[in-house]
């Protein structure tokens, strides 16, 4: 019998939250694309680069392309998934082989000019559409969100319930004590990290927020010297992760471990919860028929005695600088963040200003859980943040660092709090040398 929700102590009942996604889907189902009026103008041919390999034919080419060109019939548009994408299009980018429209990979922000389109001032853009601070530099923007996730766990619920866990957890010891009893049943991995892939690993980094309840935290961070220390944001997300390996509440085989095979065994209730974004759970769904099962909870945290979790910008799409079709690039752009319904059909919040937050999403919001928004830069600061954490090596933006703790877990060769020492006193010379 389905659960319901209650509100006991501002917490969140499992099972749920999955009701309400399943409800969204059907309902999103029925809602169809309205073209506008056709425009015979704008033509050409373009290439559109995604990560989404797994839906490049059954919904770019045959649902969303379809759509597009009632609008814009005299534009072709041509599909390319790229797997680990985001190593490859750094590689593309120097060789000057990235297509007409593309997700920005993770490079700096001073290196927008040199390769993107401006879309115009940031400030004019952002009249119409949020999230836009992670792909501006110097008041340009060069690029809008697919989408915005909220952060937090992938589960599955049904291993959850059956190790006898009934609420989400709200600390630390809470979820490595549902871990724990989730590897005492024995029928599935507790925490799959995803080891092999950087970029997975960097999720763990945007639960920062649920710790701090601090829309600002970020921006603290470049005044202080320690921000690695007990009860600061990375400590706290990375002291779960680090006590997960070491206490082996994860996968056996960590160097072997492989995302698309990883949506499958979660689907299949072979493991118990992932970090990852909340637009991911939809390409889990499509892999089981028991569609309830697989939901999303808050990070474990509770600070004050209210959860938070991060809404951030996701899957920024941009325009190649040295398009020849600019105009026909410009119309898929917008197109696509307009009018795809993209976001809603992906568990995700639209960057649209002024659009309805998705039902899935208002059972966060019934249980008392806010939704933070990061606090942009300090103007004159905009790569302050990132100038610090490239020169000090530490690695927050490439997963170097969540690699450093797994490792150091695994064999026990360094504390948690030698490498947050290690971590503060980089953090401290590298900000020193660049003030």
């Amino acid at each position: 019998m389905m659960k319901m929700m209650i509100l006991k102590n501002k917490r969140l009942v499992i099972g749920i939250i999955s009701w309400i996604a399943m409800l969204t889907v059907l309902s999103g189902c029925k809602n169809s694309i309205v073209p506008k009026k056709k425009n015979e103008k704008v033509q050409g041919k373009i290439t559109v680069i995604t990560q989404r390999v797994d839906i490049g034919d059954s919904e770019f080419k045959k649902k969303y392309l379809p759509e597009f060109n009632k609008k814009y019939p005299k534009v072709k548009v041509e599909f390319e998934g790229v797997s680990d994408y985001d190593t490859a299009m750094k590689i593309r980018l120097n060789a000057k082989d990235y297509g007409d429209v593309l997700l920005i990979p993770n490079i700096g922000k001073e290196q927008l000019p040199a390769f993107f389109q401006s879309l115009g001032n940031q400030v004019d853009v952002g009249k119409k559409y949020r999230f836009l601070y992670d792909a501006s530099y110097n008041g340009k923007c060069y690029g809008i969100p697919a989408v915005a996730n909220i952060r937090g766990i992938l589960i599955n619920k049904n291993v959850w319930e059956d190790a006898g866990v009934t609420t989400y957890p709200i600390s630390t010891d809470e979820f490595l004590n549902d871990l724990r009893k989730i590897k005492k049943k024995g029928k599935a991995t507790p925490l799959y990290t995803n080891f092999a892939s950087k970029s997975l690993l960097t999720e763990w980094k945007k639960n920062c927020i649920a710790i701090t309840g601090e829309r600002n935290w970020k921006n603290e961070m470049i005044e202080e010297n320690t921000p690695f220390s007990k009860g600061k944001p990375f400590y706290e997300v990375y002291n779960i992760l680090y006590e997960a390996v070491r206490q082996k509440l994860v996968e056996k085989d960590m160097t072997s471990t492989d995302w698309e095979k990883s949506k499958q065994l979660i689907a299949d209730g072979k493991i118990g919860s992932m970090v990852v974004g909340s637009s991911l759970m939809r390409q889990v769904k499509a892999l089981t028929e028991d569609v309830e099962s697989i939901t999303y909870m808050p990070f474990p945290a509770a600070p004050g005695g209210k959860q938070y979790t991060e809404i951030t910008g996701d899957n920024y799409i941009a325009i190649n600088k040295n398009s020849k079709n600019k105009k026909a690039a410009k119309a898929w752009l917008y197109w696509f963040v307009n009018d795809s319904k993209y976001s809603e059909q992906n568990y995700s919040i639209s960057t649209v200003k002024g659009k309805k937050l998705p039902k899935f999403f208002q059972v966060f919001k019934d249980a008392d859980v806010e939704f933070l928004e990061q606090m942009p830069a300090p103007v004159g600061k905009e790569t302050l943040w990132d100038d610090i954490e490239k020169k000090s090596g530490i690695g927050l933006n490439t997963g170097e660092a969540e690699t450093k703790i797994i490792n150091a877990a695994l064999t026990g060769k360094a504390s948690f709090s030698t490498i947050m020492n290690n971590f503060n006193a980089r953090w401290k010379a590298t900000r020193e040398s660049i003030k």
